[in-house]
């Protein structure tokens, strides 16, 4: 008699049943059948099919006793340190046997998949938007990154106190991070001061800030757009912003650019103060008489009209814009409206445990890494995401699922989803 592991494809209760009760009416003695050991048997249960086994990494998990210590309520026990260390050692090991595999494989494309969730700071280079080709890429794209992020000076040549200018761009950096909505409320008041304070500043005539998140710093700061009735020194304006960025803004051109980003949309916080304005008309004018006399991109164009195509309100659509992209228009809205499709996954999985005992593990031996995308549970981003068809989201706490940052019940649903990543909006074909 042959023995095999409990799988879905086990006989069920009622066939065992039959067959033991034809044993008991035949004439075999039980004791004499050679009933193999435990130890005996061999046992093979991937989840799924992998390329080749990681070095060093044993065949099946370790089971642990009574005795192995993880009973115990002490947080500081020599077992539980030693075992979190161990899995650590192992996590890293695994990390550097991946990425010295991608390096060797020049015929074979990897997705980066990192071994922890907290390590992901990949910003996705993928947009929805339909490029015009004969568009030439955005030059404000690199420099609007390291000026996010504080790594531009405000005037790499010169003496910026003698600049005299009538509209500025500035960014202000603080120390609160997304971690909480607390914090979001307290980076709120102190941008919020900021801003009054600049109000007060004569021959003012526009202001609008935008407070959003870094995506890869979780930074909370933010993007202010200046405008005077007169030319005001750097030095002046650079006090009343205190820790930040400042530099002039010279043409029509820089203005209306710096005041769309100010004003995106992606990557704000989630509060009802999130942009605050004054005087706003005096860029949109400029912007609105730009529209009229010079020939914008198709980026531009589409970011006019993006909420009318959203919507399918085609007649509010710019008539020349309308006629020249109708094709493209028409494309995306469709693509963005199509039905859900169903998706293969049959559930989502929830595994829960003492910390150390394996769970995230139990995945990460058995299933190709690349296969695989680490979902951070801390926040609502889904940077780095490819297609990967499984999801794990590790290492969720109570604390998470009140937050509400991860709407379990739609990651949960069987049709296809929108997920987001910093500037992006990404469709999702996710296993669970």
């Amino acid at each position: 008699m042959d023995m095999e592991p409990s799988t879905p494809s086990t006989p069920t209760r009622r066939d065992v049943t039959e067959h033991w009760s034809d044993v008991n009416n035949s004439d075999v003695d039980l004791l004499d059948m050679d009933i193999p050991s435990i130890s005996d048997i061999e046992i093979e249960s991937p989840i799924l099919a992998r390329r080749a086994p990681l070095p060093q990494e044993p065949d099946t998990l370790e089971l642990l006793g009574e005795d192995s210590g993880l009973d115990s309520d002490d947080p500081n026990d020599d077992y539980f340190q030693e075992m979190l260390r161990e899995e650590w050692r192992r996590r890293d090991a695994m990390e550097d046997n991946m990425s010295t595999a991608s390096e060797s494989e020049d015929d074979e494309v990897r997705v980066p998949c990192p071994t922890s969730p907290t390590r992901l700071r990949e910003k996705a280079q993928w947009h929805p938007i339909p490029e015009d080709d004969e568009e030439q890429p955005d030059k404000y794209g690199q420099e609007d990154e390291d000026w996010e992020q504080g790594r531009v000076q405000d005037y790499p040549e010169g003496d910026p106190d003698e600049s005299r200018h009538r509209w500025w761009k500035a960014t202000i950096f603080s120390d609160y991070r997304d971690d909480s909505q607390r914090e979001v409320c307290f980076a709120v008041e102190y941008f919020e001061r900021i801003f009054n304070r600049l109000l007060l500043l004569a021959g003012l005539i526009c202001a609008v800030m935008g407070i959003e998140i870094c995506p890869k710093t979780h930074r909370i700061h933010a993007h202010i757009i200046l405008g005077f009735s007169s030319a005001k020194k750097y030095s002046a304006l650079k006090k009343k912003l205190g820790d930040g960025q400042l530099r002039y803004l010279l043409t029509d051109d820089q203005i209306i650019s710096w005041y769309d980003y100010v004003v995106k949309t992606f990557s704000k916080i989630l509060h009802p103060k999130k942009i605050l304005r004054y005087g706003e008309g005096k860029v949109l004018n400029k912007k609105h008489s730009i529209s009229r006399t010079v020939k914008r991109t198709h980026r531009d164009m589409f970011y006019d009209n993006q909420k009318a195509i959203e919507e399918g309100r085609f007649d509010d659509i710019d008539p020349l814009f309308r006629f020249d992209h109708m094709s493209k228009i028409q494309k995306w809205y469709n693509d963005q409206h199509k039905a859900a499709i169903k998706v293969n996954h049959d559930r989502l999985v929830f595994i829960w445990g003492k910390p150390g005992v394996g769970k995230t593990s139990l995945f990460s031996r058995n299933i190709d890494p690349s296969l695989i995308y680490w979902k951070n549970p801390a926040t609502k981003w889904w940077c780095g995401y490819r297609a990967q068809p499984i999801v794990i989201i590790d290492e969720v706490t109570p604390q998470q699922f009140q937050k509400g940052d991860i709407n379990w019940n739609l990651i949960g649903d069987r049709n296809e989803i929108y997920v987001e990543v910093k500037e992006v909006r990404y469709l999702s074909k996710r296993n669970g």
